[in-house]
C-alpha cells in the first residue's frame, strides 16, 4: 500500500502521531535500565520530537478555500496540535523520568522550561508546515523548466550531504559523548539569537 502524503485531515493526522509518541514512550522506557538519561533526552529531543512533527506537518492535507480561511486553518491547527503535542510529550518525560537521580527544578524554572519547550515545538511545527508549503511550490517551478529541474537536482544533492553530515555528527554524538549535544545546542542557539544584534 502506497503512503499518501498530505491526505488526512487535522484530527486523523494527530491522532497519528499521538500513536507514534506512545510507541515511542513505551520503546524508551523499555531500554531506560540500559541508557544514561542524558542520551535518553537526546533521543527524545532529537529524534523523536522533531520527527512526530515533521509527520504531522506531512500527512496534515493543505486546506483550501480563501486566503484568510486557509490561514485560519493553518493557524488553528498548529496552535491547538501544538500544544497537545508538545504537553503530551512533557508527560512522557515525566513518565520516563520518574525514579531518576535528576535534581528536581524550583517551579520557576519548571514553567521556563515549560514555555520553552512549548514555543520549540509550535515554531518547529510551523516551520515544517512552511517548509511543506515551500516545497509544493518549488516542486510546480521545477516540473515547469529544465534548468529549473537541474537547479532543484544540484541543491538536491547539496541538502543530502549536509544532512547526512549533521546525522552522523548527531550519531557520533549520542554514541560517544552522551549529554554533548543537549549541553551545546542551548548555547548555539543563544549565540544565533545574539550574533545579529551586535
Amino acid at each position: 500500500m502506497t503512503l499518501r502524503w498530505l491526505a488526512f485531515p487535522a484530527w486523523r493526522a494527530g491522532v497519528q502521531c499521538l500513536g507514534i509518541l506512545a510507541v515511542g514512550c513505551v520503546a524508551l522506557l523499555g531500554i531506560r535500565a540500559a541508557l544514561p538519561l542524558t542520551l535518553m533526552w537526546q533521543i527524545a529531543y532529537l529524534l523523536l520530537t522533531p520527527g512526530t512533527l515533521l509527520w504531522f506537518a506531512l500527512r496534515w492535507r493543505l486546506p483550501t478555500g480563501k486566503r484568510w480561511q486557509v490561514a485560519l486553518a493553518e493557524v488553528t491547527a498548529i496552535v491547538g496540535w501544538g500544544y497537545i503535542l508538545a504537553f503530551l510529550m512533557l508527560f512522557m518525560a515525566g513518565i520516563l523520568q520518574a525514579g531518576s537521580a535528576t535534581p528536581a527544578l524550583r517551579l520557576a524554572q519548571r514553567d521556563a522550561l515549560i514555555q520553552g519547550f512549548v514555543g520549540t515545538v509550535l515554531l518547529l511545527l510551523a516551520l515544517f508546515r512552511g517548509g511543506v508549503r515551500v516545497w509544493r511550490w518549488w516542486d510546480r517551478l521545477r516540473r515547469g523548466s529544465v534548468s529549473w529541474a537541474l537547479t532543484h537536482a544540484l541543491l538536491v544533492a547539496i541538502a543530502g550531504v549536509g544532512l547526512a553530515f549533521a546525522a552522523l555528527s548527531v550519531l557520533l554524538s549520542l554514541l560517544f559523548i552522551p549529554g554533548y549535544v543537549l549541553k551545546v545546542l542551548p548555547d548555539a542557539i543563544f549565540f544565533l539569537a545574539v550574533g545579529p544584534s551586535r
